[in-house]
């Protein structure tokens, strides 16, 4: 099937931070009005390990924040009822979100 979304888990003090990104969107610039998502620049950021749907559903489960670009990353947390539809910023067609969970 080869790789869908590309994980990166960033661990900084008790703070698990997943981002995670739909292999097509690696790479590319994204703009919204004033807002630019630099998927170039900023690739090593999301460019982890390959991973599948499962995968990303298991790591966000035991974040403390996220970081998704892509339709795959972002339709895996509206699946698991960590965000709604509505919380999703749109670069054109390409959905951004970003969770945050505050214990």
């Amino acid at each position: 099937m080869g790789v869908l979304m590309y994980l990166k888990i960033h661990k900084i003090g008790n703070e698990t931070i997943v981002a995670a990104c739909d292999k097509a969107q690696i790479g590319k610039v994204l703009r919204k009005d004033a807002l630019v998502l630099d998927l170039d620049k900023f690739r090593s950021f999301y460019m982890g390990e390959p991973c599948g749907e499962k995968t990303l559903i298991s790591a966000l489960s035991e974040c403390t924040s996220a970081n998704l670009v892509g339709k795959k990353a972002v339709g895996a947390a509206i699946k698991t009822k960590l965000a709604s539809e509505g919380s999703v910023l749109k670069f054109g067609e390409v959905p951004h979100l970003q969770i945050y969970r505050i214990i």
